[in-house]
């Protein structure tokens, strides 16, 4: 039998109200809102900037390597000029009403290089020159090695709010670096595979016969075909999935790729909803960081220009012809290029720590694993904030008396 309620007795009962909400707990993607202050986590940062300028390095010593006699349709000192010199690729004439972003700014000599290698290609009546295949060779290896160390910054720091050193960054990459490598490899080994499966059936189709007979299983050969095109779709989709998994589970190279796969494939429109978030919050965290750089630059500039004068001054803006102390200048125009270095820096550090932050809702969605979990070794290779603090000294013991 079951007891009615006594009305009086309900009224006694004191109201209660809400005094903490877990706000992540009922919104998840909340944690990408972490992506733009982890991004600009100074091991972070500087480790990212550090990779663009090897990216640019590169670059540069691709142009001087480069082959006068190799037919391109342009310099192949041109990309070099575009990205690697960004203070002295400005207008003849500098303004000083204007600002050294909306003269030189380090994103639009990016597309501008982007527009130097997809117009070199396609201007191109053959195929891709060796040059123009080992700059983007270059430029995707270094993007992808820098990814290995930034995820596993980004999950520290996201799922347990600790950090790791250089040295122990250095440590993990080198310990799980074939396992970044195989998982990223894997699915192009099985493309490479397959294709040395269908060679043979291209080759018998010389022939009278054999064409007769690869029409009549021509089928199973547009079968091989959708498998290749859904194994690339998925790699070239997976892949910052693929580096995170690695870095926040320690594991191989399969199991990142298969984390990768699933996440993406099984989780397609979660996947694109994160992704949508991850954009418009890595948006307002670049404009910030951009408003930051960009007030430096001028503050610098307007703290000096009342001991130097109005001309003198003129001279520190790109553009601008060096005039007196021509290597002095030259010096302050490369210090002001960093700058310009640490905006993609800042890029290339929010990239990968917004797909580690992608990673770890598509795990929460899918494995019901909370986000806070995250593989660390037993070796003490990472340290909290609290573990930082160093523990004040105990006070000695007093000695016992002597009787």
């Amino acid at each position: 039998m079951v007891q009615e309620p006594n009305p009086s007795s309900l009224g006694n009962t004191p109201p209660r109200s809400v005094s903490h909400v877990e706000w992540l707990a009922v919104f998840p993607w909340l944690l990408l809102m972490q992506c733009p202050r982890a991004a600009a986590n100074p091991r972070a940062w500087f480790l990212a900037t550090g990779f663009v300028g090897l990216m640019i390095a590169g670059w540069q010593v691709l142009s001087l390597a480069h082959d006068p006699g190799e037919a391109s349709p342009a310099s192949a000192t041109e990309l070099w000029t575009i990205l690697a010199s960004p203070l002295e690729h400005a207008p003849a004439e500098a303004d000083s009403d204007v600002s050294i972003w909306a003269t030189t700014p380090l994103l639009t000599n990016t597309i501008e290089a982007g527009k130097w290698l997809g117009t070199s290609a396609l201007q191109s009546s053959s195929l891709p020159s060796t040059w123009q295949l080992t700059a983007v060779g270059w430029t995707l290896g270094v993007f992808l090695l820098a990814g290995m160390p930034l995820t596993r910054v980004a999950g520290l720091l996201m799922a347990d709010n600790r950090e790791l050193y250089f040295g122990d960054l250095l440590r993990h990459v080198r310990r799980h670096f074939l396992s970044y490598m195989g998982g990223l490899l894997l699915p192009w080994i099985g493309i490479g595979l397959m294709v040395l499966v269908l060679f043979p059936a291209a080759a018998f189709a010389r022939t009278g016969f054999g064409m007769i007979t690869v029409g009549v299983f021509w089928p199973s050969l547009v079968l091989a075909g959708l498998f290749i095109f859904l194994i690339a779709a998925g790699a070239v989709v997976s892949f910052p999935l693929t580096i995170a998994a690695i870095s926040v589970e320690c594991s191989d190279g399969f199991d990142g790729l298969s984390r990768g796969f699933a996440y993406a494939l099984q989780r397609p429109w979660h996947y694109a909803f994160y992704l949508v978030v991850a954009t418009i919050n890595g948006a307002m965290g670049l404009l910030l960081v951009w408003l930051l750089l960009e007030g430096t630059f001028w503050a610098s500039i307007w703290g000096v220009s009342w001991g130097l004068g109005d001309a003198r001054t003129a001279s520190l803006l790109p553009g601008a012809a060096a005039g007196w102390s021509g290597y002095g200048v030259q010096f302050i125009h490369w210090w002001n290029g960093l700058l310009q270095w640490m905006l993609a820096g800042y890029v290339l550090s929010y990239f990968w720590t917004a797909l580690t932050g992608v990673y770890l809702l598509l795990r929460r969605n899918l494995d019901a694993t909370e986000v806070h979990r995250i593989f660390i070794p037993t070796a003490p290779e990472v340290k909290s904030a609290e573990e930082k603090t160093p523990d004040a000294p105990s006070a000695p013991s007093p000695e016992p008396e002597s009787s």
